[in-house]
């Protein structure tokens, strides 16, 4: 490949890096809050609260690579619910090795119980269990029978505020301290982790650089 053509794809490469970084896209309540966060492989984290456009938030966790573990909370249709997704057995990579895949909003049956859904996402991916939107399963001490994946935690002692509450539930060791539901839960919605493509602007950003530098070597030339 000439030089010049080098110069293009990589000007692409760089202007367009930003839009290939992951995206999470989550249903919630109009006027809602939504809290989306991580921890990273140095111990650090990320928390971002996010209000309700169009039906749902659509964010981008940054450097998805080192995540080892992240969290959601949302309030839809009504119902409070959150879920963590444990990366333990991913290896490098962090969440785009991983992506695109998407994780059932599970919510308690009852309006009044908030849930916390804890995914170990190696055994998740590797089950093949479809879940579908008004599915109903019954929860015995925080296990759901056939998802060895699945531990569902009974966090109706916490603020529904995501604002108050989304802090605390990037601590693994939190979470774990949490009751384990009884009761009945429901698929309300799915969240969707995926890599966008890049915009036709950002692509074209990226071509100029290139065409610049071939127009200087023309003009450059004896």
């Amino acid at each position: 490949m000439s030089r010049a053509m080098w110069v293009i794809v990589l000007s692409c490469l760089v202007f367009s890096n930003q839009s290939f970084a992951g995206t999470i896209d989550i249903g919630a309540d109009a006027g809602k809050r939504v809290a989306i966060g991580a921890t990273y492989s140095d111990g650090s984290h990320f928390l971002l609260i996010a209000k309700e456009r169009n039906g749902g938030v659509r964010v981008t966790i940054p450097d998805q690579e080192n995540v080892t573990d992240s969290i959601v909370m949302t309030t839809f249709q009504g119902r409070v619910f959150s879920f963590k997704l444990s990366l333990l057995g991913i290896g490098a990579g962090g969440l785009t090795s991983i992506e695109p895949f998407s994780v059932p909003g599970l919510a308690s049956t009852d309006d009044s119980q908030f849930i916390i859904a804890q995914f170990n996402m190696s055994e998740y991916l590797s089950n093949g269990i479809n879940f579908n939107i008004g599915d109903t399963f019954s929860v015995n001490n925080g296990q759901v029978s056939g998802t060895p994946f699945l531990d569902i935690y009974d966090a109706s002692a916490l603020s529904f505020d995501p604002d108050v509450t989304a802090s605390s539930l990037l601590d693994s060791s939190f979470i774990s301290s949490l009751p384990r539901f009884t009761g009945d839960i429901e698929v309300l919605t799915n969240a969707s982790f995926f890599i966008p493509s890049p915009s036709p602007l950002l692509l074209i950003l990226g071509f100029i650089p290139g065409m610049i530098y071939i127009t200087k070597r023309k003009y450059r030339a004896p």
